[in-house]
């Protein structure tokens, strides 16, 4: 059951790359009657509702939850109206942007959330302890970033979409869901599979030096709508904890998995994963530049280069690699490390790109010649990849290359 949730889950992140990819498309090469707003809302709907969710979704039920005939019950049924809410999101938001049916179906996802809460917490396993309670921390996360999205109707109503009130409450959503609610549930889930885990000051550390953080950290987008001082500090102590405990993080699995038999492509995706998530933390350092702070946001590649640092390399990494320990994909075959350093290639690649886009920005240079063809042709290997992992979620990926070989299907 888990591993056919995964799969949808997968199914979504194809969609949604391929999405990203037209977007790119676009971008060099119009195309008619294509709102590129309303297919953005699309391709970011699905990623971190179709994607990572529903990802996370499966990976908590197989971790955290007691399976009993009950819970199959109700996760199953909850997820599949889940995925039903995430497919009208794909369909209706290229189509009409935020109007009546795109609404109706982030509602429908919204409820599904809390219900998913609900369910953890009523068929929670116990003795994972401090695993479990950084688990709660991210569900507590999920659900504050919610206040961001109810109120999205009274700041229209009030300031309209404008407005720095309007802005303010989808960063609050945004900030607290990947920085809370995402990237809190791959850290309980990189405990989750650390044997004997019973180290308390690891604990106090992670439930409060990193709430705090977190909560800090938002003062960065807050300040893009409400300049003050006050927020520059702010920022500047969420930043500096955030950096001291994501790294005693990564430095803690690392020691911790390094005794941890993984496969080759388990190795890569581990440590690709781990990189990842220090970067997330330590690239924020630039904020505390002055100039930075204020002027970040207005840099789009920079932008939109941090997102994927998140989305691409932290949290869908670590769910990659979590699937494979999971065996929900395989570890082995040529094609799987095809698709895996295609994968990190063209993450790598993209966001490369981008960051050297921003500095020359930044520093009034010449712009990279053919930025954007250059960028729609690296992003085309993103849904190759996920496509095949995809594919091959359904088989060993030796089996596959037997055939293809034996067949001479793709010679």
């Amino acid at each position: 059951m888990t591993k056919v949730w995964f799969s949808v889950s997968l199914f979504n992140f194809a969609i949604a790359t391929l999405m990203g990819f037209l977007l790119r498309y676009a971008s060099v090469f119009p195309v008619e009657k294509l709102n590129l707003q309303f297919l953005l809302h699309g391709h970011s709907h699905g990623a971190m509702l179709g994607w990572a969710y529903m990802a996370l979704y499966a990976l908590i039920y197989a971790g955290f939850v007691v399976e009993t005939n009950q819970s199959k019950k109700c996760f199953n049924v909850l997820f599949w109206i889940s995925e039903v809410s995430v497919v009208g999101m794909f369909i209706f938001f290229p189509i009409e942007g935020y109007a009546l049916f795109s609404i109706f179906f982030s509602a429908l996802h919204l409820v599904c959330s809390y219900l998913f809460v609900y369910y953890v917490w009523r068929f929670r396993k116990s003795g994972l302890k401090d695993q479990n309670r950084l688990l709660y921390t991210a569900l507590g996360f999920m659900v504050l970033s919610t206040v961001g999205i109810l109120l999205i109707g009274p700041a229209i109503h009030i300031q309209g979409k404008g407005s720095a009130f309007f802005q303010g409450v989808i960063q609050f959503f945004l900030h607290f869901q990947f920085n809370g609610w995402f990237i809190v549930s791959v850290l309980a889930l990189f405990l989750k599979g650390v044997k004997n885990y019973t180290r308390k000051s690891i604990s106090v550390m992670l439930r409060l030096v990193l709430i705090v953080s977190i909560v800090l950290t938002f003062a960065l987008p807050l300040n893009w709508y409400v300049p003050a001082a006050v927020l520059y500090y702010l920022n500047g102590l969420g930043v500096i904890l955030q950096l001291f405990v994501f790294g005693l993080i990564s430095i803690y699995l690392c020691k911790k998995y390094w005794f941890v038999h993984l496969k080759p492509v388990e190795k890569i995706l581990f440590y690709f994963s781990i990189v990842s998530v220090f970067l997330k933390a330590f690239v924020p350092l630039l904020s505390l530049l002055p100039s930075v702070m204020s002027d970040v946001y207005h840099i789009r590649p920079l932008v939109v280069g941090f997102i994927h640092l998140l989305m691409l390399g932290a949290i869908s990494g670590s769910i990659l690699f979590f699937a494979m320990r999971k065996r929900w994909l395989p570890s082995k075959g040529v094609m799987v490390y095809v698709a895996i350093i295609l994968f990190i290639g063209a993450f790598v690649c993209t966001e490369g790109l981008m960051l050297l886009q921003g500095f020359f920005i930044i520093e009034g240079y010449n712009l990279i010649s053919n930025y954007s063809f250059w960028l729609m042709l690296i992003s085309s290997f993103l849904p190759l990849s996920v496509i095949m992992l995809f594919v091959l979620g359904f088989h060993d990926g030796r089996d596959i290359e037997k055939r293809v070989l034996k067949n001479k299907a793709f010679l």
